[in-house]
């Protein structure tokens, strides 16, 4: 008989300080970005390793400006919020 043991998906994900200088390609996918809105993000932040705060940052600026005009950037869901929220140490 093979046992095992399953441990909820949310325990093997890293949790950063808003300090801690990440990298967009290992944290965009987390939060369910594909490739092409991946590759804007890194072009709107012009570099793929920022600290986490320039990311949250990023994300209510862009936030507030697609509630306005024109917006043709990546969409940001309050589902992407809530995630990035989860990958921030208290």
């Amino acid at each position: 008989m093979i046992e095992s043991s399953h441990e909820p998906a949310t325990a093997h994900i890293l949790k950063y300080t808003l300090n801690e200088i990440v990298n967009l390609y290992d944290i965009l996918p987390q939060l369910s970005f594909d490739v092409e809105d991946i590759l804007k993000i890194i072009s709107g932040l012009d570099n793929s390793n920022v600290k986490m705060a320039e990311l949250v940052d990023y994300f209510n600026r862009q936030n507030t400006q697609q509630k306005y005009n024109d917006y043709d950037g990546v969409p940001i869901t309050t589902t992407t919020i809530t995630k990035l929220n989860g990958l921030i140490k208290p």
